[in-house]
């Protein structure tokens, strides 16, 4: 038991090896195997943070996009908080399948936010010999 003397501010000082910050730059990563979509909290905030968004897709430039939905209407999928992160995930295997990607390890994929619309060029994520 500590003594009541030792309680005193006696120069007691926080200790603190690094900044906790939230990372202000938007990263979309899809996950190894194409099954998820990660996107951080400056993504989240900047699509208006939806609790729910489409996919959109345009097969012949091999690009996909991310709006805001309302929860209850169609085709919508959840944007779920992942643990203890500020980032966000969506599921993708559906439509990873379909675009014939091949991620073999989580990667950065470039990406643009137009609107509340994220726009995301997966063409480097396509299998060697996919479909154009």
């Amino acid at each position: 038991m500590l003594e009541k003397n030792m309680l005193v501010d006696d120069g007691w000082q926080v200790f603190e090896p690094f900044r906790h910050t939230v990372n202000k730059t938007p990263i979309v990563r899809v996950a190894k195997g194409g099954r998820r979509l990660y996107i951080n909290a400056a993504v989240w905030e900047a699509l208006g943070r939806p609790d729910v968004a489409r996919l959109l897709w345009d097969r012949a430039r091999c690009r996909v996009a991310v709006e805001p939905a309302k929860a209850g209407e169609e085709n919508v999928y959840a944007v779920r908080k992942v643990s203890d992160s500020p980032r966000r995930e969506l599921e993708f295997g559906a439509l990873s399948k379909v675009l014939d990607l091949a991620v073999e390890r989580t990667m950065t994929v470039p990406h643009e936010l137009v609107g509340f619309r994220l726009i995301m060029d997966l063409r480097a994520l396509r299998a060697k010999g996919g479909a154009a």
